[in-house]
């Protein structure tokens, strides 16, 4: 969970060449769907 090890080590606020880079890959659900919590109380939603 490549996705979730970065969220865990970085913080805000991101940059805005980080958010252009890392939220393709964010919004993929083929990456990130499972990840996803039901509330927005999680790295991914949050990162949304």
């Amino acid at each position: 969970y490549f996705v979730t090890e970065v969220l865990e080590a970085i913080a805000p606020p991101y940059s805005l060449e980080f958010v252009q880079l890392f939220l393709p890959m964010v919004e993929n659900d083929e990456i990130t769907g499972t990840m996803r919590g039901d509330s927005d109380n999680d790295l991914v939603s949050e990162f949304i």
